[in-house]
């Protein structure tokens, strides 16, 4: 006879591996901002697998610091010779300072 509990503890902590896997692989894409993989993840996984996914990533240092995030992408966009108000708009819909 299956328990039901012991499924879902199983089923649960499978979902948790698989946002984490997901959220490592878009940070192999590029970095991404906390509220990206937030909104990223948030399409596929439940909140909870979410935020144990980030709390995950945050504890292994895997999230970039928003602050030198947010230059380095500045820096991009300036190279590409986008507008300053384009480069405000742009950090603010990522999340970043």
């Amino acid at each position: 006879e299956i328990d039901l509990d012991v499924l879902r503890q199983e089923t649960a902590k499978e979902l948790e591996q698989k946002a984490f896997a997901s959220l490592v692989w878009y940070l192999g894409r590029r970095d991404h901002s906390e509220r990206e993989l937030r909104q990223k993840l948030s399409r596929r996984y439940a909140k909870e697998f979410v935020d144990a996914a980030l709390n995950r990533a945050q504890d292994c240092g895997y999230l970039p610091d928003p602050q030198t995030l947010a230059e380095k992408v500045a820096q991009r966009l300036h190279r590409k010779l986008k507008s300053y108000p384009y480069i405000v708009n742009y950090l603010r819909q990522r999340g970043l300072p």
